[in-house]
């Protein structure tokens, strides 16, 4: 006899029903919300890239079953059961965090049973999304390409799957993307959840946004090999985009820990020079005018540019941002614009302000 049982979000749960002798335990890491896949190092069979985390935890005799505890701890070795186990937790964690602190701020959570991946050797992540069809679109152009950049962009998507690739191919490899991917390489949980936020915060901007205007955001960072600059290929959509998941990503890790986040949020402008404005959204919510500058992000360990942040805009929502966040609005700009078509001349000459600054 077989029982399934889900976890609440404390990470208990119960078994309904009686009885005795021995009996077999595994912890899945799968519900309606989310499926979470992930390998181990070395080489692996290609069912662990196919199908959700698996802890067989053991053998537990009977006649009673109860007060059973499993923790899933620090890991010392990289890509080790523990490093898997403690990732996928951490990640699943960090998911039910995202839903909470969406459905308080009036905000859409991802899309049912989101497909994630966690990757054992890395920091980054990336939301693909619908995404992929893009991909599968232009496999040939891409693989054909003769500068190098394209193809190291599919690499940088691909990473974590490179055993995969070498076994079955990339065209094989693209049925084995997943919505979205975070690296768990991280010593800590917050590290793990500020980028778990930050990719949640794309899929949820997605079931907003849609199919079409997703697949322009991944073919304009895959073009670029990364965020690009203000020159690049659908910049405007990747300056929202990336904007928008950082603001979230960080307001929930402070939300959670606490610490300096909001504070970081205060002081940054750019992620790069007239691209991707950080800060921004925490300016519309907040009542300061910070009398300090707010700095770019440091890019290959240079300083940013600094400059100061008219910030008369205020009480502005998450919820109010987010509702004009549709596949219609593709630049910052385009969302300034949309925001404010409601609001007072006063108002509208405070956020211009503000946008000028970045």
């Amino acid at each position: 006899t077989e029982d399934e049982v889900w976890t609440d979000d404390n990470g208990c749960f119960k078994v309904n029903s009686r009885y005795s002798g021995s009996a077999w335990m595994w912890v899945k890491y799968e519900s309606s919300r989310i499926k979470i896949r992930g390998t181990k190092g070395g080489f692996a069979s290609i069912w662990q890239w196919a199908f959700p985390v698996k802890d067989y935890v053991g053998r537990l005799k009977g006649p009673r079953f109860n007060n059973i505890s499993v923790n899933y701890e620090m890991w010392s070795e990289e890509g080790s059961t523990a490093h898997l186990y403690w990732g996928a937790a951490t990640v699943n964690n960090a998911n039910h965090d995202f839903h909470e602190y969406a459905a308080a701020d009036g905000i859409n959570g991802p899309k049912t049973q989101l497909d994630v991946y966690v990757g054992k050797g890395d920091r980054y992540g990336y939301a693909l999304m619908s995404g992929q069809n893009f991909f599968a679109q232009s496999t040939g152009v891409i693989l054909g390409a003769v500068t190098g950049v394209i193809l190291a962009a599919v690499t940088w998507w691909a990473g974590p799957f490179q055993p995969l690739i070498a076994l079955i191919g990339w065209a094989g490899v693209q049925a084995y993307l997943p919505d979205v991917h975070v690296g768990i390489n991280f010593r800590s949980s917050s590290g793990v959840k500020g980028l778990a936020y930050h990719e949640f915060a794309h899929a949820s901007h997605y079931t907003k946004a849609g199919d079409d205007f997703w697949g322009a955001l991944v073919a304009g960072e895959t073009f670029a090999n990364g965020h690009g600059n203000s020159s690049s290929t659908n910049a405007g959509i990747i300056s929202l985009c990336e904007s928008w998941a950082e603001h979230i990503g960080m307001t929930y890790e402070a939300r959670k820990y606490g610490g300096n986040t909001l504070q970081e949020l205060e002081e940054t402008r750019n992620e790069s020079a007239n691209h991707i404005p950080i800060g921004v959204y925490h300016d519309l919510i907040d009542n300061v005018n910070d009398p300090n500058f707010a700095c770019d992000r440091p890019v290959d360990g240079v300083a940013g540019a600094c400059g100061p942040i008219n910030d008369a805009a205020t009480g502005f929502t998450n919820a109010q941002m987010f509702s004009v966040l549709d596949g219609a609005t593709t630049s910052p700009t385009v969302f300034r614009n949309r925001l404010t078509a409601s609001s007072t001349p006063t108002v509208v000459t405070q956020v211009n302000n503000l946008f000028n600054s970045y």
